[in-house]
């Protein structure tokens, strides 16, 4: 474990010139526009970019199959990426909450809670992205996630049509859906934290369980 870590810790660390330019960008957005909470989601976004991208680089040199004969075996070497891709966004989201709070300070308590909330809306995504980039590889994995995320935005575009289509109309889905928002909104803290904590280790564990059969059975 402690050999893929580090080897994923040199290769995110031979692109740091990439980050200080994409963090260079940041900052003059957050001076133009203000927004924190882009700011924050971007960075945390190119730290798990980042992170996912060591897979390329094991397939672009073969690399791969030195590492696939490795004792430590296919499931850890899954475990491994699944920490770097964690662990370099939660350094995203800390340089660029950290950034926010420096600039505006009197905000340092909304601040953490955006970032928060950021960190909760990025899991599944980050648990979605994963799995892909180790079924497709580089070049395939990337169009598969466009692929993702094209039908994201026209299932978003036609959220009316298809609120309309499950309740019978748009106004009632609506309706329904703020009452969701409402009962999650009257619960304590405590609960929804814990709550948005379990369906998150819900949600790693069959993202990981996917990755570990899809490594398992690839041959390289």
């Amino acid at each position: 474990m402690k050999g893929f870590l580090v080897k994923d810790a040199r290769l995110i660390w031979h692109n740091k010139r990439l980050f200080l330019i994409m963090l260079v960008v940041s900052l003059f957005a957050l001076w133009k526009t203000g927004s924190c909470s882009f700011i924050i989601a971007y960075i945390t976004m190119i730290g798990t970019l980042l992170a996912v991208t060591t897979i390329s680089y094991d397939e672009y040199d073969k690399s791969i199959v030195y590492l696939m004969t490795m004792p430590a075996g296919r499931a850890v070497y899954v475990a491994g990426k699944y920490i770097v891709m964690f662990g370099s966004s939660l350094i995203g989201t800390a340089l660029g909450t950290l950034t926010c709070i420096i600039m505006y300070p009197e905000l340092a308590m909304d601040i953490a809670v955006q970032a928060g909330v950021i960190c909760a809306v990025m899991v599944p995504l980050q648990l979605v992205m994963m799995p892909l980039q180790l079924k497709f590889g580089g070049e395939k994995g990337r169009m598969v996630l466009m692929g993702l995320l094209a039908s994201v935005m026209v299932i978003a575009a036609s959220l009316e049509d298809i609120m309309a289509f499950v309740f019978g109309s748009y106004e009632v889905g609506l309706a329904v859906v703020d009452d969701s928002i409402e009962k999650l909104r009257s619960m304590p803290a405590v609960a929804a934290w814990v709550f948005i904590a379990a369906l998150c280790v819900a949600l790693f564990a069959l993202s990981f369980q996917i990755s570990r059969k899809i490594v398992q059975k690839r041959e390289f």
